[in-house]
């Protein structure tokens, strides 16, 4: 009866265990997602974030996904706005950018989407 007690302690001691190293890990890399976007701010120290977690992407690996909110030039919040944040290769794509670039975008010939309105669907739209 002790060896069971001990094994199932052990079991549950392990899963905690691991559950605090992930927990630690996607900690870490939401800190990191969070200098990417102060790194991009005109005021770095007015950034407020929201909504944050690390989720997996389709291919398995870790993406960081947000909102924040910063003064801009004139002293002002501008309104949340969503980001992602890829740690492993360190790349940082914000909503607002995006949008302005699938806007000016003018579709294939085919009437097909290009690549920054895909991209904005897939980062942006479908995924919220």
């Amino acid at each position: 009866m002790q060896s069971i007690v001990f094994i199932v302690f052990s079991v549950v001691l392990l899963v905690f265990a691991a559950n605090t190293s992930i927990a630690a890990s996607n900690q870490q890399m939401i800190n990191e997602a969070k200098q990417a976007v102060k790194a991009r701010m005109k005021d770095p120290e007015s950034a407020r974030f929201r909504s944050l977690r690390a989720d997996l992407t389709p291919n398995k690996n870790v993406w960081i996904k947000g909102e924040y909110n910063a003064k801009n030039s004139f002293g002002g919040y501008v309104g949340f706005e969503k980001f992602v944040y890829f740690p492993k290769e360190k790349l940082l794509v914000l909503e607002s950018e995006t949008r302005r670039k699938a806007d000016e975008e003018p579709l294939k010939p085919s009437g097909k989407p290009g690549v920054w309105k895909l991209v904005y669907f897939l980062y942006f739209v479908n995924d919220w």
